[in-house]
Formats: C-alpha cells, sequence, structure tokens
C-alpha cells in the first residue's frame, strides 16, 4: 500500500513539473513580497489623492502557482472628496516565475459611478476571460503572455533595460 501512495506521489509530482515547464521563465530582481510604493496625486499645490502599490508578503496560490498579489489603491484625500471623491482599487496576480497575470481585477468608485471588472488569463489556450459588472462575460483571442496594465509595469521592470540600444523599441502586448 505505501508503494501506491509512492507511486501517486511520483506521478503528481511530475504531473505537476511537466505542466510547470509550459509556461516561459523570466528572472526578476527588481521587486519581491512585501513591496510598497506610495503615491501623491496633485493640481499645483494641492494634494487631491494619494495611490499605494502593495505586493502581498507572501506567495498567493493561482492555478497552482505561485503569484505576487499586487494591490494598487487610489483614494481622494477627504478634504477633496468634495470636488470628487475617488477610491478605486486594482489587483493583479503575477506568476512569480514568468511574470505573467494570471488574474485582473478593477472596482472603481468614483463619485456615482461604479464598475466592477475581472479578467482571467489563459496562457495554455491564448485566450482572456472577462466580467463586467459580475455578470456580462465574454472570451477573447490573445497573445501569448499578455500583460495587464499593472502587471505590465512589473515585468517592465524586470528587464535588464541596460542591454538595450538606444532608441531600441520595446513592445509590450496588453489586455
Amino acid at each position: 500500500m505505501k508503494y501506491i501512495y509512492l507511486v501517486i506521489l511520483f506521478l503528481s509530482t511530475s504531473i505537476s513539473f511537466s505542466q510547470d515547464s509550459n509556461y516561459r521563465t523570466l528572472q526578476n530582481n527588481a521587486f519581491s513580497y512585501s513591496e510598497r510604493l506610495t503615491y501623491e496625486i496633485g493640481y499645483g499645490f494641492i494634494t487631491a489623492a494619494e495611490a499605494f502599490m502593495n505586493i502581498s508578503p507572501s506567495p498567493v496560490i493561482i492555478n497552482g502557482r505561485e503569484t505576487y498579489e499586487v494591490n494598487f489603491d487610489v483614494n481622494s484625500r477627504s478634504s477633496f472628496d468634495l470636488v470628487y471623491k475617488v477610491r478605486d482599487n486594482y489587483k493583479t496576480y503575477i506568476d512569480s516565475r514568468g511574470l505573467f497575470p494570471w488574474k485582473f481585477e478593477q472596482h472603481i468608485r468614483e463619485q456615482n459611478y461604479r464598475r466592477d471588472f475581472e479578467a482571467f488569463f489563459l496562457p495554455d489556450s491564448s485566450k482572456v476571460n472577462t466580467v463586467v459588472n459580475y455578470n456580462e462575460r465574454r472570451e477573447f483571442q490573445a497573445p501569448s503572455y499578455v500583460q495587464d496594465i499593472f502587471s505590465s509595469l512589473y515585468y517592465v521592470r524586470s528587464l535588464n533595460l541596460r542591454s538595450y540600444k538606444d532608441g531600441e523599441v520595446i513592445t509590450l502586448e496588453t489586455f
């Protein structure tokens, strides 16, 4: 009986390994878990909003793979809320070994405007499935390893830009 468990464990490990080898692997020395970037958004001398990009302190598992969970929050300051209130949240789950997104979320709360959007990336089939406001579903063809708006920032940060020649164009496919 013990041998059967060992064979099952070996097969599941082999299957897991072979599935992982289907995805690209990129080196990342630019960012890691627990990173926090803070921005102020202003008009002239008035700070109207603050934005925070946070990478979760530990991996989040999506589709059996470790990801960086990146949250980007934009909030107008309470003193600016009477002019234009903003409480936006964006989230992306970036594969930690291949630096491509598995999932993207957008939750916009601006004055009376509301929009919720999710995109699920399927690099195996070059497709992206989307859901708008929790009910409208669509499927799109997409290039392999297409990036969302925030995963693209982290992907570019991982590139060795010094290896490119002055004026050389870097093409990045985004969804």
